[in-house]
């Protein structure tokens, strides 16, 4: 009988805020939006594949637009205003 030996890779959205925040709709043609954290929002940052920023935004906010970005895969970061609560996902950009 042969060893079966799994190995998970990837990147993992890492999160110390609750499973039920989400970013939406993903995939979009650029403009993203928030559930449940947008008026606890402090900075909003994302990342493009090379680890390039593309959008900051400081402060509340209901959305991240990105529609002059070119399509693909980008990583946002968003602090809340508590200072030590942060959440982090990716999201595709038709």
């Amino acid at each position: 009988m042969a060893n079966t030996h799994c190995i998970t890779t990837g990147i993992q959205a890492e999160s110390n805020y609750p499973q039920s925040t989400i970013v939406y709709p993903n995939p979009s043609s650029g403009i993203f939006y928030f559930n449940n954290i947008k008026a606890e929002i402090q900075t909003i940052e994302v990342y493009n594949y090379l680890g390039e920023k593309v959008f900051t935004s400081v402060g509340p906010a209901a959305a991240i637009d990105i529609t002059d970005a070119v399509a693909g895969i980008y990583f946002v970061q968003v602090k809340l205003k508590t200072g030590e609560a942060t959440f982090s996902t990716k999201v595709v950009k038709e």
